[in-house]
């Protein structure tokens, strides 16, 4: 009896240390991609493209609270970055057809999320709105093949590696 106990603290275990590792590569990779976008493209400067994520809960204040709110950005953001890679590590764990094709998944999934996030989660956010808005299809399209490179490619990487190595 103590090896079945063992075997399933055992994958939790695991389970728990890949959705950590996976959370900390998303929050890099998405971090250190959304300034290459916004500070590059857009010339905004990098303190706002952190203050914009806090911006989600405190609204327009978040750009009047300095580095306090960017902090609280960066941290929004690595709580988000570790609630994606759960949800979808946790799937693969679940659903065999995930499994199987893991890749795909994960490419569906992190435009989802893009999607959910830009469609959903701002729009019902404290974020004022941006004037002018950032032209959409820039939005679409670099966010499609950033979340797949900076989500996806992460939680692909992390399943086969820690999850499906047995299988």
């Amino acid at each position: 009896m103590a090896t079945v106990a063992d075997t399933s603290g055992s994958k939790q275990n695991l389970l728990v240390r890949s959705i950590v590792v996976a959370g900390l590569i998303i929050f890099v990779l998405h971090l250190l991609d959304s300034t290459i976008l916004f500070t590059q493209v857009f010339k905004t400067p990098l303190i706002i493209v952190t203050q914009f994520i806090a911006a989600g809960l405190l609204g327009g204040a978040a750009y009047m609270g300095g580095i306090g709110t960017a902090l609280l950005g960066l941290f929004l953001h690595l709580v988000i970055s570790l609630v994606v890679a759960a949800v979808f590590l946790v799937a693969v764990q679940r659903l065999s057809v995930l499994r199987r094709n893991v890749l795909i998944g994960a490419v569906l999934y992190s435009i989802a999320v893009h999607w959910v996030l830009l469609f959903v989660v701002i729009p019902l956010s404290a974020i004022p709105a941006a004037d002018p808005p950032p032209p959409l299809g820039l939005l679409l399209i670099w966010g499609a093949v950033g979340h797949f490179l900076t989500v996806g490619l992460p939680l692909v990487f992390v399943a086969r590696r820690n999850l499906l190595g047995s299988e």
